[in-house]
């Protein structure tokens, strides 16, 4: 075999291999930014439709000029994510998964600009999700444009799976696939459901452990801003790893789930990622700490994770931990003081700081969710003592919390717990 065959030959598997993975940086595009700061985090795929051969950036501006790094060859349909919360990208077309579809090659530069979604009104949620584990049921709400919850139903799943104990819930960016975490010793299992884009109602949902056997209850999931990792919290008074799995575009089925390098959190009740993905806030109810740790970039795992904040107020218990979309304050709730704390965020690592006493005047009761919308309008508390659920105002530049009042109509959340909010 002569060495132009076998450096062909090579060349063809490295692509092949290329494109059922994530690339490393470097190999498949080159990118430069300029105009309004960012930060924001991107992702590119040379096949925007099936979500192949892709790699994530960080850009430090919002003006994108993008090629590829394969020469003499066009691609037609490559694609932009932008995982940021509250920014979207322009130039392209938009498809169903999320991806923005354009033409790139390596002779020239594609121009994609990076806009902001805030400017009045902002974007607002369409749905809310609750666990709601004293009625084995998900709370679903639709949000109008006052942010006020409206038309809540209790959804137990249907065939072929129904919920036992559901406690929190996590969407996929394209607001088409949901993940019910679950507080059930009889059933140790997360589950994946379709979402009818119209009434927000979970169909079809099924059990899906990514090939994982729990040891411990998995009550609580989040996501990534990609939406390539699903994060899954376990139940345990002594110490357990997060565990991690694979998002599968397209479908939506887990891959791959097992634990994170890190693994002395002891009950983690919250796993809250910064918009670029470089960074997560895990909440651990039995420490009682806030965990900052490193996140890998593709693969998702938590590493050198270190306090972030040590029961600040000398509180205990937290709950759900939540950011704010320009990453300036961390809000978590304190169950054991019916408390929430509001955190000073340094953008360039992560830390917290000045950490305050946030709670906005409430009578004394149990607060147990907390999320903040991307507008960074409205919060929502929910009462797991009185299954309510409340809405605040949200000051975008200081983050106060004030004019607290009940929303549902009146509905009854049963036992509701961590709450989700999908666009």
């Amino acid at each position: 075999m002569t060495w132009n065959v076998m450096k062909l030959l090579t060349t063809l598997c490295l692509l092949q291999v290329q494109s059922f993975s994530y690339a490393t940086p470097s190999y498949l595009f080159n990118v430069s930014s300029t105009g309004a700061a960012g930060p924001i985090s991107i992702t590119l795929c040379l096949n925007a439709t099936a979500e192949l051969s892709c790699q994530r950036f960080t850009v430090s501006s919002l003006n994108l000029s993008i090629s590829t790094t394969i020469p003499h060859k066009t691609y037609p349909d490559v694609g932009i994510k932008v995982n940021t919360p509250g920014y979207e990208a322009s130039g392209c077309t938009m498809l169903t998964n999320g991806m923005c579809s354009f033409s790139a090659n390596n002779d020239s530069v594609t121009s994609i600009m990076v806009e902001s979604t805030h400017s009045s009104p902002g974007r607002l949620p369409r749905f809310a999700y609750m666990g709601s584990w004293g009625g084995d049921s998900v709370s679903v709400c639709a949000v109008d444009s006052d942010g006020e919850f409206t038309g809540c139903s209790l959804d137990n799943g249907g065939a072929p799976a129904t919920f036992s104990k559901p406690t929190s819930v996590a969407v996929n960016n394209a607001g088409t696939v949901a993940y019910v975490g679950q507080f059930s010793p009889a059933a140790k299992n997360i589950h994946r459901c379709d979402i009818n884009s119209s009434t927000g109602a979970l169909t079809n949902c099924v059990v899906d452990n990514g090939g994982h056997t729990f040891a411990e209850e998995p009550y609580v999931v989040s996501m990534n801003p990609a939406g390539t990792v699903l994060y899954v919290g376990q139940e345990s008074p002594t110490p357990q790893p997060v565990i991690k799995c694979d998002v599968t575009p397209g479908t939506g089925m887990l891959a791959n789930c097992g634990p994170t390098t890190y693994s002395t959190f002891s009950f983690a009740t919250s796993v809250t990622l910064n918009a670029a993905g470089t960074l997560a806030y895990v909440g651990s109810w039995s420490t009682p700490y806030i965990y900052l740790c490193e996140v890998t970039a593709v693969s998702g795992d938590l590493h050198d994770c270190t306090v972030a904040a040590p029961s600040p107020l000398s509180l205990s218990e937290p709950t759900q931990v939540a950011l704010n979309s320009t990453g300036t304050h961390l809000y978590a709730i304190w169950t054991s003081d019916t408390v929430v704390s509001r955190c000073d965020v340094n953008a360039s690592s992560g830390a917290l700081s000045s950490c305050i006493n946030a709670d906005p005047g409430l009578s004394s009761s149990d607060r147990f969710g907390f999320v903040i919308n991307e507008a960074n309008t409205f919060s929502y508390l929910s009462n797991n003592t009185n299954d309510t659920v409340r809405k605040c105002s949200v000051n975008p530049q200081s983050g106060d919390l004030s004019n607290c009042s009940l929303t549902g109509g009146g509905f009854t959340f049963p036992s509701v717990a961590w709450l989700t909010l999908m666009y």
